[in-house]
């Protein structure tokens, strides 16, 4: 390192004692750090509490010879840290890095909220996680994780459950029921008895809690030969011209009232299907993908089938596609907000931040179309579309702030729309995810972790999740984002340090929405689990011992044994 030691000959101008104090002072009270990468407001907000940061050997030729950074960076070379702000995926694995600040949180995938399958999980194990006026999940889409031949015939029989209920819904709305039917119409009545058949037989199962479920698997599973061409049928009638032979005015009119009857039992008991529109769209997201690569939407049968067909050998999540989005100047739009979990002197905090901003797409919403432009609002995707001449107005880069999206719904009526139903929302239903992954957490005091969360809001106003971001992007060449960032990193050092040394401590545009003592780390090496898939054989009024999974466990792992046997629960969607 001769060459270092020609570099500190160049301080000479430097006052080398008021230098040394600094250094000395910085390490007597553990404020020393490393950051890796370009998050300056995150340095500035440091530097100006009085740390010094350490720079890694390979970052030191980056640093200007001359400067104090550069002789403060020397003097730390063998001196431990106390914060460090790293990759999360590219960790710096040492010792170390597991006694002081770390902004990495790592969970079991199984029920890690910022993996597709682990928010899934999540959100599966809400009804034994739910805490009455704290967490909330009245609507979240119904999601399938497409790993093999069971998953993929669960997600189908959804696919058709979802087709007849839509079909439904799509003839109960049409304003002139007769204008369906045509001489030159070639789809059968019997397509529209089939479908009110079906609608009946999920009534019976909703109905009856403790049916025999061997014996309803196998009457949905008993279609007809010419099962598709129904379906084909139905995608048609929606999507395009097709018509219905004509028959009498009054045997039209019978089947209205059929119909009619049919459609209100379903508002009725299943109102959360109200999202799901008629057309059947679904979004499939490829694990591990992210900023909205190899998101496809699609309605059509049998193309569903190719594409999985290609895809045999990934694992995809597929979810029901919210078709009835709220829409701002007729472009669907999703709002990014960013939460934080800290570990401080023996507890879990969650942080949610009060700014946020909204993200549209680039073309006009509609169904007809699934191009990536109108339906994916992801920024990746969507600066490949931006178009100037058709763009939401005031909207730099396709983005609104906060204060215009409260400003556009006071012109819709709803001046406190966010304050008092969206915000509240938001808040709920991050709990109701975050807190059945605290008993997988791996807890390491001081340890903390910034997300982003991507959220829609449907026609009337509900507020939907749609995923929640392990390493949120933070730099983009957009001004609306820059100018929430940079305050964010800002108020993220108020938390970490500032909060964490003095729980008075101002904590800028971060809440403290929850609180809990930090969970017992149970060693559960004594848990040995024998199970099978369910089989449409098995009948859910039996014993979940006897037919959903054999366990060796004593009693400090009951508590574990609850939530494996939930993931082999078979949750019928409908």
């Amino acid at each position: 390192m001769a060459f270092r030691s020609a570099k500190l000959t160049q301080h000479q101008d430097l006052n080398m004692k008021s230098i040394e104090e600094k250094v000395k002072k910085a390490k007597s009270e553990k404020k020393i750090f490393i950051i890796m990468g370009r998050y300056e407001a995150i340095r500035k907000g440091l530097v100006d509490r009085g740390w010094l940061e350490k720079v890694l050997d390979n970052q030191m030729m980056y640093i200007p010879p001359s400067s104090e950074r550069l002789l403060i960076a020397s003097l730390l070379r063998n001196t431990d840290f106390n914060l460090i702000w790293q990759p999360k995926f590219r960790p710096i694995k040492t010792d170390e890095a597991k006694k002081h600040i770390v902004n990495s949180i790592f969970r079991q995938r199984m029920y890690d909220f910022t993996t597709k399958d682990g928010l899934k999980n999540c959100v599966d194990s809400f009804s034994w996680n739910c805490i009455e006026g704290v967490t909330e999940l009245n609507y979240y889409p119904r999601t399938h994780i497409l790993n093999d031949k069971a998953s993929k015939d669960e997600f189908f029989e959804d696919y058709r459950q979802t087709a007849f209920i839509g079909f439904i819904k799509f003839l109960s709305s049409v304003e002139k029921f007769s204008e369906l039917f045509s001489i030159a119409g070639n789809v059968p009545l019997e397509s529209i008895d089939f479908t009110i058949q079906k609608i009946e037989l999920l009534l019976k199962i909703d109905d009856h809690e403790d049916i025999d479920m061997s014996r309803i698997f196998d009457a949905c599973a008993k279609y007809p030969k010419d099962q598709r061409k129904i379906l084909t049928y139905i995608h048609q009638m929606i999507n395009g011209n097709r018509k219905f032979v004509l028959v009498d005015p009054l045997i039209i009119q019978q089947y209205l009232v059929d119909i009619k009857v049919c459609a209100d039992e379903i508002e009725h008991r299943w109102p959360h299907l109200q999202y799901d529109g008629y057309n059947n769209t679904w979004i499939f997201k490829p694990l591990g993908n992210s900023s909205g690569n190899g998101i496809i939407l699609e309605n059509h049968f049998q193309r569903i089938r190719e594409m999985l067909s290609i895809n045999a050998y990934k694992t995809i999540l597929v979810q029901k596609y919210i078709e009835r989005p709220m829409l701002i100047h007729g472009k669907k739009f999703d709002i990014r907000i960013y939460l934080m979990t800290s570990i401080q002197n023996g507890f879990v905090h969650i942080w949610l931040y009060k700014d946020c901003y909204v993200k549209f797409a680039t073309k006009r919403f509609k169904l007809n179309d699934l191009h990536r432009s109108i339906h994916v609002t992801n920024y990746a995707v969507q600066k490949h579309f931006m178009n100037e001449q058709d763009a939401v107005p005031y909207a730099k880069e396709n983005m609104w702030t906060l204060r215009q999206l409260i400003d556009y719904f006071a012109t819709i009526e709803q001046p406190r729309l966010w304050e008092s139903k969206i915000y509240p929302a938001i808040k709920k239903i991050l709990l109701a995810v975050i807190i059945p992954s605290l008993e997988v957490t791996n807890i390491e005091n001081f340890n903390f972790e910034l997300n982003g969360a991507d959220f829609m809001i449907t026609y009337d106003y509900e507020t939907s999740l749609i995923e929640v971001n392990s390493v949120p992007a933070l730099f983009f060449s957009n001004s609306v984002v820059e100018m929430i960032t940079n305050k964010l990193l800002d108020d993220v050092i108020k938390v970490v340090v500032d909060h964490s040394r003095d729980s008075s401590a101002y904590t800028g545009d971060f809440e403290l929405i929850y609180s809990q003592e930090m969970p017992k780390q149970e060693n559960y090496a004594d848990l040995t689990i024998v199970g099978r898939r369910i089989g449409r054989n098995i009948k859910r009024s039996e014993s979940i011992n006897k037919q959903l999974i054999d366990v060796k466990m004593n009693t400090k792992t009951i508590q574990a044994y609850r939530k494996i046997a939930d993931r082999y629960v078979y949750l019928q969607h409908v």
